[in-house]
Order: structure tokens, then C-alpha cells, then sequence
């Protein structure tokens, strides 16, 4: 997979990427579902250091990462920008999985 970009706000690139997100997480917890959890798990802390709940709350790629089911009204963006985007972290850790697979 190529580097991360976030998409444009349309309707019909949200759910395209969205399904993309579903399909890469899905994808690495089958290849290692304990560091998949383990780094979330880091990652969420690290973002909620950063971030107010009502923020992490309005993001819809966080609950995917964490699997929780979003408020939709609720939701302000589809994912943070930069090392807090969560779309990033997934596409890393199948960089890191990847790597560790092959040894």
C-alpha cells in the first residue's frame, strides 16, 4: 500500500476509504492480532495525551482503530492529520507486520 493521504471530504471517497480502513485493520489483526492490539492500544493513549474526547470522540477513523461503534452526529472528521492520523498508524503497522512476516 502507498503512503497514507487522508481523503477529500465527499461523501463517496468517505465510504471508499472507509472500507479501505476496514480491510487493512481486518488484515492485520489476521496477522497478528496481539501486536495489533498491543499498538492501538498504544497509539489511542498517545492520541488521547493529545486530544480532548469530545475531538477523539468526533473522529471517525479512531473508532475504527479501537473498534468501537461512533455516534454519528457526533462525528467532525474522518481522521487526524499527520503521525495522529490513524489511517498512517495502519498503513505503518502492515509496513512493520509485513517486515516481521518475512523474517
Amino acid at each position: 500500500m502507498s503512503e497514507y493521504k487522508l481523503p477529500q471530504y465527499k461523501e463517496e471517497n468517505i465510504t471508499s476509504e472507509l472500507q479501505g480502513l476496514i480491510d487493512l485493520r481486518t488484515s492485520l489483526a489476521d496477522k497478528d492480532i496481539e501486536v495489533y492490539y498491543a499498538k492501538s492500544v498504544e497509539f489511542s493513549k498517545k492520541l488521547k495525551e493529545k486530544y480532548s474526547m469530545d475531538e477523539i470522540n468526533g473522529c471517525r477513523a479512531y473508532h475504527l482503530i479501537i473498534g468501537s461503534t461512533p455516534v454519528l452526529d457526533k462525528i467532525t472528521k474522518f481522521d487526524f492529520e499527520g503521525d495522529d492520523s490513524c489511517g498512517k498508524f495502519l498503513v505503518e503497522l502492515d509496513k512493520e507486520l509485513s517486515v516481521d512476516n518475512a523474517k
